[in-house]
C-alpha cells in the first residue's frame, strides 16, 4: 500500500463522515484493486487511488483534488442532481405532509409517462424553491379538490393568491 493510497483513505474516510448527514443514506465501500482484479476490470479501473459514484445504474468517476471536503462536495452535488426535485404523493399522509412545506406548491396529476410531465419537470428543475409534487392516484385528486380526468392536470397554488388548473394538451382553466 503507497503512502498516496493511504493518505487518500483518510481523506476518504474524511469524506463519508462529511456526508453522514444527507437526507438519504449513501452506501460506502473500498476494495482493494490489486486483489479485486475482475472488479477492477469490469470497473475500467486504470489508475489508483480512485473514487467512483454508483447512480442507479450510471457511475461517475471523481477527478477533482484529493481532499475529503472537496470529495464530498461532488459526491453531494452529484447526488442532489440525480435526484428529482418532486414529491410522490401517493397517500394522505404524503399529502398532508407535502402541503405543509410551502406557502406554494405545483402538484402534477397524471403519469410520469404522459407528455405534458416533461414540462412539469421542467419546472421543478428551475423554480426549487417551490413545493412539486405528482400524484397519480385517482383517489386522491379530490383531497386537492381537482376534478377526475383522463388527461394529465398541474395544479398551481399560493397561499394567498388561490389555485390554477392547467390540463393536458397545455390549456388552462
Amino acid at each position: 500500500e503507497s503512502k498516496d493510497s493511504h493518505r487518500y483513505m483518510k481523506e476518504f474516510i474524511k469524506s463519508c463522515k462529511l456526508l453522514a448527514g444527507l437526507e438519504d443514506p449513501l452506501n460506502f465501500a473500498t476494495f482493494d484493486v490489486l486483489k479485486e482484479k475482475e472488479l477492477r476490470k469490469n470497473l475500467s479501473i486504470t489508475r489508483f487511488p480512485m473514487a467512483i459514484l454508483f447512480l442507479g445504474d450510471k457511475n461517475q468517476t471523481y477527478e477533482g483534488q484529493r481532499y475529503g471536503d472537496k470529495l464530498a462536495y461532488w459526491v453531494e452535488k452529484m447526488f442532489t442532481k440525480s435526484k428529482p426535485n418532486y414529491l410522490i404523493i401517493s397517500s394522505y399522509i404524503h399529502k398532508v405532509e407535502f402541503e405543509k412545506k410551502k406557502e406554494a406548491m405545483v402538484v402534477f396529476f397524471g403519469d410520469q409517462k404522459d407528455k405534458e410531465f416533461e414540462i412539469f419537470e421542467t419546472l421543478s428543475k428551475k423554480l426549487n424553491y417551490l413545493n412539486f409534487g405528482v400524484c397519480k392516484d385517482k383517489k386522491l385528486f379530490k383531497e386537492f379538490q381537482v376534478p377526475v380526468t383522463n388527461i394529465p392536470v398541474m395544479l398551481v397554488y399560493h397561499e394567498k393568491e388561490g389555485r390554477i388548473f392547467f390540463y393536458g394538451q397545455h390549456g388552462s382553466s
